[in-house]
């Protein structure tokens, strides 16, 4: 019965890495959103229910702590009240049971086997999106870029892991998708992936590393030109192709989608607010800043809370970097580092924190691992 729960545990931790994912598909039909709720609801429901026996008390501080926070915005910023009303709504559906999820006893056996049975179902359910959407593929490139990303790096950790080659082409096609496709946000976190695995445990990339960004540096402009070559003479067209091409031409920064307008109005509001506008002062209120939320964690914690927020979230991407590289076993290590580098890689450009449900699972995960007796964080056996 105990290895049985840990592989309802092990399961319906994955499946928030993937929920967004699996639902895509359904926004074909109706707001996917419903279905996101629903499916948060119900696994989260099934697994407080079998686990109503060993509850941690990490659960239960994290809980407390949140809704201490919410409390004090209600008093601090009374003209916010619809807009927090709205997050507590979004942390009750999504965040509370995520946070349960990820205080509960897991084996990383039970992740890897459950996450790469859910790729390969992601994998069908997106490129059925990506067949049926590809004529406004042009409007959908972040919606199916995040889709398909969970996927491809449980393909690449696989190929990697086991040296298997059919996987390792698998993804390179997957990649290539995602390149021309899907959006930037998601090729970087795959970047980020890739880079800190091999800095991690290959001291020998880390001088290649250092060399190769020398290399890029001195000869930029020619791998410029080259790549604006080699797009011009790729057989397809896409929106992202051409996002592309502005970017090698005119700049990152200036085809930013729009970001950099949103970054440099945001920080000028954190400089003239240092501490803080309050919890849904942006995106939710958009008439009082007039902005919109700020596509990046750091901002999004600077403008909400000011500059004890941003503190506290640079010591909680530390505290948790420091927590994956710090696991002994490597097969544990690479899986923290594939949904340390999900979690944060997406928040770095996109999305509010709020509507991750593998963010509050992440955290609660992590800080039950303090106490190895509540949960299984250096379990790498069970099947």
């Amino acid at each position: 019965m105990k290895i049985e729960l840990i592989k309802y545990n092990s399961f319906a931790f994955i499946f928030l890495f993937f929920q967004y994912s699996l639902c895509t598909f359904s926004s074909l039909f109706f707001d996917r959103k419903y279905l996101i709720v629903a499916t948060s609801l119900i696994v989260g429901g099934i697994s407080i229910w079998l686990n109503r026996k060993q509850i941690s008390t990490v659960f239960f501080k994290i809980l407390v702590l949140v809704f201490l926070v919410f409390g004090t915005q209600y008093i601090l910023f009374p003209g916010q009240t619809r807009a927090i009303n709205f997050l507590v709504f979004t942390f009750l559906t999504l965040g509370c049971s995520s946070l349960f999820i990820g205080s509960t006893k897991i084996s990383f056996i039970w992740l890897y086997y459950y996450g790469l049975k859910l790729s390969f179902i992601n994998l069908f359910l997106t490129e059925m999106y990506f067949v049926f959407s590809y004529r406004r593929m042009e409007y959908l490139t972040m919606l199916f870029g995040y889709a398909i990303l969970p996927s491809i790096l449980f393909v690449l950790y696989k190929a990697l892991y086991e040296q298997d080659r059919k996987y390792l082409i698998l993804f390179l096609i997957l990649e290539l998708q995602l390149l021309i496709w899907g959006a930037r946000g998601c090729s970087l976190v795959v970047f980020l992936f890739i880079l800190l695995k091999y800095l991690i445990e290959n001291r020998k990339f880390r001088n290649f590393f250092v060399v190769l960004c020398c290399i890029i540096y001195l000869g930029i402009n020619y791998i410029t030109n080259f790549l604006l070559f080699l797009i011009s003479i790729l057989p397809v067209e896409s929106y992202r192709l051409r996002n592309y091409k502005s970017m090698l031409s005119e700049g990152i920064w200036e085809n930013s989608s729009g970001r950099n307008v949103i970054y440099e109005n945001t920080f000028m509001m954190f400089k003239q607010n240092p501490w803080g506008l309050g919890v849904g002062c942006v995106g939710f209120d958009e008439n009082q800043t007039g902005l919109e939320y700020p596509h990046n964690l750091f901002l999004q914690m600077a403008i909400e809370y000011g500059i004890v927020g941003l503190c506290l979230v640079i010591v909680l991407i530390v505290f948790v970097f420091r927590k994956t590289i710090k696991v002994n076993d490597s097969f544990c290590r690479g899986l923290m580092l594939m949904f340390f580098t999900i979690v944060f890689g997406r928040l770095l450009v996109s999305s509010s924190y709020w509507e991750r449900p593998e963010f509050w699972c992440i955290v609660a995960f992590v800080f039950c691992s303090l106490k190895k007796s509540n949960i299984g964080f250096f379990q790498c056996n069970g099947l």
